[in-house]
């Protein structure tokens, strides 16, 4: 979770992204969040120019939420929201976690089919106890954390 930070919070997060966890940024609290989310939104012209040397790491976690299909980095802003459906900080910390969590499973999965052509039946059966796995966890951790509401939508995009 990043809230507001100097130079040190762009480079902890870009080291973050590049080994794939989520991370969430408060986008209007200042500091390195707003830099961050000017950057991956807007471009480096956005960016406060005292964070704007700081482009290389910058771009790191730009390419490294694209890579994660626009996954990796959750922008929450309490200026913006305003139901109180899109205001709840620990859902958005929580679906944060899970999206990522799926991304990887989908990224390992694919790499596992391109490498053992071969035996594509196996692979098939394996994927598929990784996803009822991973979905499982999924929706330990929702209930865990009390989010029935995203425990719900777990399902529903599984009987979807």
């Amino acid at each position: 979770l990043v809230v507001q930070g100097g130079p040190g919070t762009i480079r902890t997060v870009a080291a973050i992204a590049m080994r794939g966890h989520p991370i969430v940024v408060m986008a209007d609290a200042g500091g390195a969040g707003s830099a961050i989310h000017r950057f991956v939104t807007r471009g480096l012209s956005a960016v406060d120019s005292k964070f704007r040397k700081f482009e290389a790491d910058l771009t790191a976690i730009k390419k490294a939420h694209l890579e994660h299909n626009g996954r990796l980095v959750t922008f929450f802003s309490l200026k913006e929201a305003v139901s109180a459906d899109n205001n709840d900080l620990s859902r958005h910390i929580l679906e944060a976690i899970l999206s990522v969590i799926k991304v990887k499973t989908d990224i390992k999965g694919k790499r596992r089919a391109s490498v053992l052509e071969v035996a594509v039946d196996a692979t098939e059966v394996n994927k598929a106890n990784i996803n009822d796995a991973m979905d499982a966890k999924m929706l330990t951790l929702a209930i865990n954390w009390n989010r029935l509401d995203v425990a719900k939508g777990l399902l529903q995009s599984r009987s979807a």
